[in-house]
């Protein structure tokens, strides 16, 4: 028996506005800000797929939501061709029922980077230096035809947080599905250091959309290009959403230069994330940025959305944080767009989180603990890896 309820809730999520539709320049975008919503509509999706199917996540594991996915691709396996790529790391909680499951149907099941690897081959020097290279990417692609791209992973966490997944129709799909059987070579490549993307393919455009894929081991870094591309264009404001906020020293540059050309720059992040060692990094740099002139607020929900709005006009929502992982280390998926409706919803959205948030205050950070300051201290020197 599924733990989701499909076919009439999908009416259900349209009355309470928790889906939008954006229909512009041929690319069809509808907004889930919902897990358990977009979970109904992924999977109602898949049920319906003809031709194949690919999915690439970074949480995943034999919980309610694994299990469900997993029998709906064993059996769209024994029609179609199905691919599932997962992070070694992300990789959790997999009995040995659940994956003699996958085994026994036709998934193209594929574990990228996993952590066991290397140092059962004894390379340990090896396994040191690829480990923080991670599949980040949050796509599924059903047919060449629907793709969902966001934040959101296939794991039982997200029925209680706050996420964006976008579901999208338009000729950008088979731009995205060609990525993705890109990744598929590369995932299944065995040397972690020959996992790299062609500096020219890291960007596609279509008239008013563009994929942005971050790549490690490269010094092209496209998507915090694309990210400081944003922020030096903004005239009037910005919006942006992260559950970890963790940049580098040169994008908190770039964050005070705009604010001190006038840009007023709004930031929202969890009060409390999963993460309880990114949470006194992202606290730490919060405190940079509301030097710089940034406005921040916390919401009291993990929040897991990944996106920025500019002045209405322009936006990138995806699988990307805003910390050195997903600048430096990750395999990362963006679409940026200057669909104003796109953008407009966005906004919207951010306005309504906004207005339920609480400010970051300045005396709380200076009265915090002296266990705090020495987490502090000791994290820094790690902060690359976050």
């Amino acid at each position: 028996m599924p733990f989701l309820k499909l076919g009439s809730a999908i009416n259900a999520v349209t009355e309470n506005r928790n889906v939008w539709v954006c229909s512009e320049m041929s690319n069809e975008y509808v907004l889930f800000w919902e897990p358990k919503h977009a979970f109904e509509k992924v999977f109602s999706d898949l049920k319906k797929a003809k031709k194949s199917i690919h999915i690439e996540t970074f949480m995943f594991g034999s919980d309610l939501v694994g299990k469900e996915l997993i029998d709906i691709l064993a059996k769209k396996s024994m029609k179609i061709p199905v691919t599932l790529i997962v992070d070694g790391y992300g990789l959790q909680n997999m009995n040995k029922s659940f994956r003699k499951k996958i085994d026994e149907s036709k998934i193209k099941f594929v574990v990228f980077n996993p952590l066991w690897q290397q140092i059962r081959r004894f390379n340990i020097r090896r396994w040191f230096r690829t480990l923080p290279y991670r599949n980040h990417r949050k796509v599924t692609i059903i047919d060449g035809e629907i793709a969902y791209v966001g934040g959101m992973n296939y794991h039982h966490d997200e029925l209680k947080w706050h996420d964006l997944f976008s579901r999208i129709k338009g000729p950008i799909v088979n731009q995205l599905l060609n990525s993705a059987r890109e990744m598929t070579k590369i995932a299944t490549r065995k040397k972690t250091e020959r996992r790299k993307i062609k500096k020219q393919n890291t960007m596609i455009y279509t008239t008013k959309d563009c994929i942005t894929r971050q790549i490690p081991l490269s010094k092209h870094r496209p998507l915090k290009k694309q990210l400081k591309q944003i922020l030096r264009t903004a005239k009037k404001e910005v919006r942006m959403t992260t559950p970890y906020f963790i940049p580098d020293p040169h994008f908190h540059q770039l964050l005070h230069a705009t604010t001190k050309r006038g840009v007023r720059i709004k930031l929202i992040v969890p009060r409390r994330s999963d993460r309880n060692v990114a949470d006194i990094l992202t606290n730490m740099n919060l405190f940079i940025a509301n030097k710089a002139g940034v406005e921040i607020r916390f919401l009291g929900k993990m929040t897991h959305a990944k996106y920025i709005v500019a002045d209405d006009y322009m936006c990138s929502f995806g699988s990307s944080n805003m910390d050195y992982q997903s600048f430096y280390n990750n395999y990362e998926l963006n679409i940026t767009s200057k669909n104003k409706k796109l953008s407009l919803e966005l906004q919207n959205q951010f306005d309504k989180d906004w207005n339920k948030s609480k400010p970051f205050e300045i005396n709380l950070w200076n009265n915090r603990s002296k266990r705090r300051k020495l987490m502090e201290k000791i994290l820094q020197p790690f902060k690359k890896y976050f």
